[in-house]
């Protein structure tokens, strides 16, 4: 009888322990990906606070009250960080650039006026990503900025899917958009690095380029819609 106790106990035990090991893994992977999450909170706002040339390992792990050799059992250099903050800075874009349905026109004046809310909300976050980025990091990034950044393909898309922009030739479109995103990097970059300028310089000049390109996209909006009246009435006669 003892012996058969103690075989159950055993059994017991052990079983106890493989329903556990799972949950201590779990357990693990969780606390693992929440200190990797925090650390990448508490290095965004420091890159914010003090930017690139400012940032260091030891004053990230001073404020994370962690040694610095904790912090690189997760990330090896701070141009990893660094890369990991633009990662999170290009998803936080695209949610301002989800915008609601209209003609060109007010897509484009909605796309482009939220461009400017992210660049002039978050400052130093669109230097990081944009303006000051060292060319190691911007070389390591390529894949990133392919693959995560798509906020130029998120504006041609827009683009695209909207007439009159939809009939043009879907090149034409692209080489478009990408000189318009040029102007609106120019503006914001020369009122966040340049004491003359400022955001209300940025969106004067913004809304007078969208009152330049308004005209056009409406001439061609006629054109398009004139043409196809015409079809129709040819259409009619046969």
């Amino acid at each position: 009888m003892r012996k058969a106790r103690r075989a159950r106990r055993r059994t017991t035990s052990t079983s106890r322990r493989i329903a556990t090991a799972p949950r201590g893994r779990a357990r693990t992977l969780a606390a693992k990906e929440e200190l990797r999450s925090r650390i990448l909170r508490e290095a965004m706002a420091l890159f914010v606070e003090e930017g690139y040339a400012g940032f260091s390992m030891r004053k990230l792990a001073r404020r994370l009250r962690y040694s610095a050799t904790t912090l690189y059992a997760y990330y090896e250099h701070k141009h990893d960080l660094l890369l990991a903050v633009i990662g999170q800075g290009y998803d936080l874009a695209r949610s301002y650039l989800q915008v609601g349905d209209g003609d060109a026109m007010e897509r484009l004046h909605a796309l482009s006026n939220a461009y400017f809310d992210f660049a002039f909300e978050n400052p130093t976050l669109y230097e990081l990503m944009f303006i000051h980025r060292p060319g190691r990091v911007f070389e390591s990034s390529e894949d990133l900025v392919r693959t995560r950044f798509g906020i130029l393909q998120q504006i041609i898309d827009a683009a695209l899917e909207t007439p009159p922009l939809s009939h043009f030739d879907e090149t034409a479109v692209r080489h478009t958009i990408e000189v318009f995103w040029g102007a609106l990097h120019g503006l914001v970059s020369l009122a966040l690095t340049v004491p003359f300028f400022d955001e209300k310089w940025a969106r004067r000049n913004l809304a007078f380029l969208l009152r330049t390109l308004a005209p056009l996209v409406e001439r061609y909006s006629a054109e398009l819609s004139a043409a196809g009246s015409a079809a129709a009435a040819v259409d009619r006669t046969r």
